[in-house]
């Protein structure tokens, strides 16, 4: 038995089961979080990267079977669909069969999540299909409106359709109290966010453990926050990069497949593997997910 493979609690024995009777396993094919990229193309109505189109194309489609999802792709960005400077990579993504994950929401403080401004957001994503990212929760969970203003944005984002939520992170009160969910919001909550420890590069094994006693079917793509940890990794020289990203992947490694973990390397301006020269490695460990 692998080292991650832990015992469960006899509640979370307990949850297990009531979640697996109304969210059948096969529910989400496995295949669409199989390799994964944390990739920000546009925030708002304009693609961040300093790449052409063809360069990025060109990249993800070295990667053997092929990226299988694009984790957000677009960050608040308004109608990317009728966005003439997004033509191009939308309809190349959605020929090449990848799952966009585009994702809504700002800095948590003084804000809120269940608004109009980003309702409209959401609407504008529902032609890239069911699934949608919901950023920054736990800053939202910690704010005055907190738990009410998350599932009230999660409740509106499933009437409007979307039935494969990401929530990015699981979200966490100012105490550790993980936000539980209801029958309907748990079927319509797909996967989450999770980032590693900035300081070992390793997957936070507690955190893993908490999310899988609420949701054992819960897929989670496991990245590197950003600016932060990002902007540490490429101020690195290109073999200290690899052996950061190689340390998460072995971690990962030694964990049950059951635990339904992925590692999602980042694309972002924050940390850009075509310009920091790591992109051709990171396509061979993701075309090693197969």
């Amino acid at each position: 038995m692998k080292r991650r493979d832990f015992l469960k609690t006899s509640a979370a024995l307990a949850a297990s089961s009531a979640v697996l009777g109304r969210k059948a396993f096969g529910a989400i094919p496995p295949s669409v979080y199989k390799r994964p990229v944390h990739f920000v193309y546009g925030i708002g109505n304009n693609a961040v990267l300093d790449n052409t189109d063809a360069a990025i194309q060109s990249a993800l489609a070295a990667v053997t079977n092929g990226v299988t999802c694009l984790c957000p792709f677009f960050l608040n960005s308004s109608d990317p669909t009728s966005n003439p400077a997004f033509t191009n990579m939308i309809n190349w993504v959605q020929a090449n069969n990848i799952v966009i994950t585009p994702a809504v929401g700002l800095t948590a403080q003084g804000n809120t999540l269940n608004n109009a401004t980003n309702i409209a957001i959401a609407e504008g994503y529902l032609p890239l299909g069911p699934h949608i990212r919901l950023e920054n929760l736990s800053g939202y969970f910690q704010n005055p409106n907190g738990e009410a203003d998350v599932k009230g944005f999660i409740n509106n984002c499933i009437g409007m359709g979307f039935s494969k939520i990401m929530l990015n992170p699981w979200p966490v009160d100012a105490n550790g109290n993980y936000m539980t969910f209801t029958a309907n919001q748990m079927d319509n909550i797909d996967s989450t966010f999770q980032n590693v420890n900035p300081n070992t590069w390793v997957i936070n094994s507690s955190v893993v453990s908490n999310i899988l006693a609420l949701d054992p079917t819960i897929k989670t793509l496991v990245n590197y926050e950003s600016p932060g940890p990002q902007q540490t990794i490429a101020a690195m020289t290109k073999s200290q990069q690899e052996n950061v990203f190689t340390t998460t992947i072995d971690d990962l490694a030694t964990y049950p497949s059951s635990d339904h973990l992925f590692w999602a390397p980042p694309f972002t301006k924050s940390y850009n593997p075509l310009d920091e020269g790591t992109w051709t490695w990171i396509a061979g460990q993701l075309s090693n997910s197969q």
